[in-house]
């Protein structure tokens, strides 16, 4: 019976963790230029992808 709760509880617990790892990854990959561009305050027109 506690073998069946623990397989349980990872049963719901890892799609989460997968959905959540996915979902922050394709921000942080959508928003990369942005922050890039902050952290190394190149303006708009001197990014190096923009050219």
């Amino acid at each position: 019976m506690e073998n069946l709760l623990t397989v349980t509880a990872y049963l719901i617990y890892l799609p989460i963790a997968i959905g959540l790892t996915i979902f922050v990854a394709k921000v942080l990959f959508k928003n990369s230029l942005v922050f890039m561009m902050d952290i190394f305050q190149w303006p708009r027109e001197d990014c190096p992808i923009h050219q």
